[in-house]
């Protein structure tokens, strides 16, 4: 499916956007999700998605969210970035190929960003976390984000169906809205 074909235009800048850009500059938690893309093959997009659903109270159908955006992933994003890391930083001339590839590396991930708001504000359950629900349907939002992330990584094949440190760690970063001091 050729997602920039769909009839409504898609919003770059959106709540999901705007986490993830506040979110990605705690270094702690951008080189956690960089050692999960990494390690684990994980969509750094989908594993903030995984915080930003789990705030607002949704659970996040990951395969039905990975299926929509895999296609942009693997078409787009993934062969400017290995574009990009193939591009020498002490060279000149690769220096500022390196940065503009960098810049359309991240407006790709915009998009993605995109199509996942999209999808999730149109397909994603909100899940009872109010006093008001029965015990048995009530999680947490750590719960939920924890097993939002789970789903993500499984879902691209590189975890194991439990609930380590590093998603445990993750699920903390995501979910609380500290950020660092800028070096002034």
């Amino acid at each position: 499916m050729d997602v920039l074909s769909d009839k409504q235009p898609l919003q770059l800048n959106n709540a999901l956007w705007e986490y993830a850009c506040s979110r990605y500059t705690h270094p702690e938690l951008r080189d956690l999700c960089l050692h999960l893309q990494e390690s684990r093959g994980a969509d750094v997009n989908l594993l903030l998605a995984a915080g930003w659903t789990a705030l607002n109270g949704m659970r996040m159908s990951v395969q039905q969210v990975h299926n929509h955006v895999s296609e942009w992933r693997h078409r787009i994003i993934l062969p400017i970035r290995l574009c990009r890391q193939s591009l020498n930083k002490q060279i000149c001339l690769e220096r500022k190929l390196r940065s503009t590839a960098l810049r359309l590396e991240i407006l790709a991930e915009q998009v993605e960003l995109a199509q996942i708001y999209r999808h999730v504000t149109e397909h994603c359950r909100l899940v009872p976390i109010s006093e008001a629900s029965p015990p048995s349907e009530k999680l947490d939002i750590v719960t939920i984000c924890n097993q939002n992330l789970l789903d993500t990584l499984l879902c691209e094949g590189h975890a194991h169906p439990v609930i380590d440190s590093e998603i445990e760690r993750l699920s903390f970063l995501l979910l609380n809205n500290e950020t660092p001091a800028s070096d002034v």
